[in-house]
């Protein structure tokens, strides 16, 4: 076997101090992302799979890696902007960053909960144009 060349150890040492520093991150509280971009999708009431798949927004590694993004299972940080039909109101916005980490069929249901609460009470919200943000 090849000796390590000084740059492959250099290398190594980087890439160690890296995670390390993402890790200190996760353990403050702080969201350390994965990947570029962000995948939206909208509250519209859409029964068809393929019409929702259509309105889905993605941009940056969720483009072209969505499904290995929800592979496997990872942190993520879930928004939810919820509008109402008032203009001069401002919208509601929630961001929650996963302390665990989550399988996708469970960030559909962060998701939901989270905008239940935010429009607990509230009969005037636009859902047609309120969304959920999903980043890891």
């Amino acid at each position: 076997m090849p000796k390590l060349k000084n740059r492959d150890k250099r290398k190594a040492a980087k890439v160690k101090k890296r995670n390390q520093a993402k890790q200190q991150k996760r353990e403050a509280g702080e969201f350390v992302k994965e990947f570029t971009g962000y995948m939206q999708l909208s509250f519209k009431e859409e029964t068809d799979d393929e019409t929702i798949r259509k309105n889905v927004i993605r941009c940056g590694d969720w483009l072209k890696n969505s499904y290995q993004i929800f592979k496997h299972d990872r942190y993520y940080l879930v928004e939810v902007l919820l509008r109402k039909f008032d203009e001069n109101v401002e919208p509601a916005e929630l961001g929650w960053a996963t302390k665990d980490k989550l399988f996708r069929e469970d960030i559909v249901e962060v998701a939901r909960q989270m905008a239940e609460e935010l429009a607990e009470g509230e009969d005037d919200v636009d859902f047609d144009n309120s969304y959920i943000r999903i980043s890891a």
